[in-house]
This record gives structure tokens, sequence and C-alpha cells, in this order.
């Protein structure tokens, strides 16, 4: 990932937190060639990969992690997907979830 787009996914990521009232959250890149994301919500670190698909995305499916479903062990129940929904019409009007976001919440959304 260029820089510049880096430092523009960076400000949406800020822009959403701030929005939000999470300003203690942070985001942090993992290194080069990684896809995957996580939130820690222990350390309130949102860790996303730069060479993911749609990392707008993948930053607003982390950021639904922070309101929903962190004391459990299934992370992606109703209350989730209903917060990753409306998080998504919200900052990213348009964006569809992915095939794989598709799959886990037909398998989870109970």
């Amino acid at each position: 990932m260029k820089r510049k787009e880096k430092k523009e996914n960076e400000k949406f990521f800020y822009k959403v937190i701030k929005d939000l009232g999470h300003d203690e959250w942070k985001l942090e890149w993992y290194r080069d060639g990684r896809v995957e994301s996580y939130c820690w919500t222990n350390k309130k670190i949102i860790n996303i990969g730069p060479s993911a698909g749609n990392i707008k995305r993948l930053m607003i499916h982390e950021i639904a992690h922070i309101d929903t479903c962190l004391n459990e062990n299934n992370k992606h129940k109703k209350e989730f997907w209903q917060r990753y929904s409306m998080l998504l019409k919200k900052y990213l009007p348009g964006t569809k979830i992915s095939k794989s976001e598709k799959y886990h919440r037909k398998l989870n959304d109970k």
C-alpha cells in the first residue's frame, strides 16, 4: 500500500472512531503482505493488514466489534451483524459485505 493511501485510510479510521466516541482506540498496521485484522479490546487497538482487499470495509468490521459481542467466544452474533450493517450504511454507503462475511453471517446470525 502506498504511503498516501495508508494516510487516507488512517484519516477515515480516526474520523469514524471520533464520530462514535471511541477516541481512546488506536489503529496499528500489520506488516506488508498481511490481509487479516483484529480488534484487541484489552489494548483498545485495531490491527489491519495493509494488503486487504477493501481496507475501509475491514476497518468498519473491526470497529463494529467495539460495541458488540466482545465478552463472548462467538464475536459474530446477530448483534454484531446489525451494528456492522448500520456502520457500513453510514460510513461506506453502497459497500456490500464480502462473500466470506456473508458465509459467516449465515452461520452465526442467531
